[in-house]
């Protein structure tokens, strides 16, 4: 994918965040982060407030990479085209050795905080990022670390790219690490327990050289996962003994890709979760376990059209959960130089 980075039209320079005026939709516009770095956005659509996604980015954890980025808002119907994907909520590139870019949509700050701070994400990662360990895209060093990467790519449990669904990328997972980072939200990786203090403590000194943990903003009112990532159903509760349960979903656009993971647990000791997933479009999958580890479903190049989860539990009481991710189709890679980075994730 590439598209060309416009030239500068008019530039309006911010001494803060506080502004009177908004620039002409299309203008770029610089406005000073907190230690006097520009942060550069493009305006495309007149509906957007820059200093809802100013705020966003000034708040975040960052470090001199930002300056090295500019965040384009273009209008809905343009998000689809600009990043190669049509349920596509944003967004990044490398357009240049010296500078990435975001596409995001308009929306006020809760609307669009976790989907620009994914994409920074992938910012960090194309501009900080780096461990001989592995290609790009492959977070920061200390994150790899503390993640225990390396184990968990020869395990087969995630992969430097797709291979294994937009969930186990490696840089998707740090795109979502460094959102739990800056903001208490849901969190998008079902087969990953959230990052904990240690973990972010890690991309914290990663990016500004200071270990700690620093406080993260609330999510307003359990705002649901970033776009971004795709849609999660999430569903719990109780299954006595030989029940069955079923949830049924849409989908509305082709070649999605569908993880599902059941954890069923038994009243009084191990239960043995028998499922089956089944979705117009794709071969069905099914599995079972006795031992009350997960259920793991996946189905590739599903859809448009129905889908349906069964779920059977055996011989005793168990209380399940029930989490499905329908992921974006596979995401195509942009090349700048020796470096590979996400195209539209």
């Amino acid at each position: 994918m590439s598209r060309v980075i416009r030239p500068i039209a008019t530039a309006a320079i911010l001494a803060g965040l506080g502004v009177a005026a908004l620039p002409a939709a299309g203008a770029e516009t610089v406005v000073r982060d907190l230690d006097g770095r520009p942060m550069r956005f493009d305006m495309q659509d007149p509906t957007a407030d820059v200093r809802h996604y100013a705020r966003v980015l000034r708040d975040a954890v960052h470090g001199p990479e930002i300056r090295r980025v500019l965040v384009r808002v273009v209008p809905w119907a343009e998000v689809a085209r600009g990043c190669g994907a049509v349920d596509s909520s944003g967004c990044y590139r490398i357009a240049s050795p010296r500078r990435g870019v975001i596409t995001v949509p308009p929306g006020d700050e809760d609307e669009i905080r976790h989907v620009l701070l994914h994409e920074y994400g992938h910012h960090v990662d194309a501009f900080r990022g780096g461990t001989r360990a592995a290609p790009e895209p492959n977070g920061t060093w200390r994150w790899w670390v503390a993640r225990r990467m390396t184990e968990r790519v020869r395990a087969g449990q995630a992969a430097m790219g797709y291979s294994l669904g937009w969930t186990r990328a490696v840089g998707e997972v740090f795109a979502e690490d460094y959102v739990q980072l800056n903001v208490r939200a849901p969190y998008t990786i079902p087969w990953l327990r959230p990052p904990g203090p240690r973990i972010r403590s890690a991309i914290n000194e990663d990016i500004t050289g200071v270990p700690g943990v620093p406080p993260r903003a609330e999510a307003p009112g359990g705002a649901s996962p970033s776009p971004a990532a795709g849609r999660r159903i999430v569903r719990r509760g109780v299954l006595r003994e030989g029940e069955t349960r079923a949830v049924v979903f849409e989908l509305r656009s082709a070649r999605r890709r569908i993880e599902a993971v059941i954890d069923l647990r038994g009243v009084d000791g191990p239960a043995t979760a028998r499922a089956g997933l089944r979705c117009a479009g794709a071969p069905p999958a099914v599995g079972e376990d006795g031992a009350d580890d997960l259920v793991v479903l996946r189905l590739a190049a599903a859809g448009p059209g129905q889908c349906e989860l069964v779920v059977a539990n055996g011989d005793q009481p168990a209380v399940y959960t029930v989490t499905i991710t329908v992921e974006p189709p596979l995401r195509r890679l942009a090349r700048a130089g020796n470096r590979q980075v996400l195209a539209g994730s």
